[in-house]
């Protein structure tokens, strides 16, 4: 139950940047994905890092949207967010 309550704060209260380092679970499978932005449109697209591929990509210029698409598209938890800013080695 604490893990459910914290999950439902964490989503609700959370912002997103460029750069920033998604852990997801779903069915005790962890999946790793990061927030870049598509140099073309503005807009930003969600990378798959265990696969290296773009799994979506969104005209919005909010990068929170990525949050919604994994909570609610992929049916995922988020369990944990890194900033970009104390990642040493990043994609982005």
């Amino acid at each position: 139950m604490k893990l459910e309550i914290l999950n439902n704060m964490l989503h609700q209260n959370l912002t997103l940047n460029t750069g920033d380092l998604i852990i997801a679970e779903r069915r005790n499978k962890y999946r790793h994905y990061q927030i870049i932005q598509d140099g073309e449109s503005g807009g930003y697209k969600l990378l798959h890092l265990e696969s290296m591929t773009v799994l979506a990509t969104f005209n919005s210029h909010d990068p929170s949207d990525a949050v919604k698409f994994v909570k609610e598209g992929l049916a995922m938890n988020i369990v944990s967010v890194i900033r970009s800013k104390n990642i040493k080695m990043g994609l982005v």
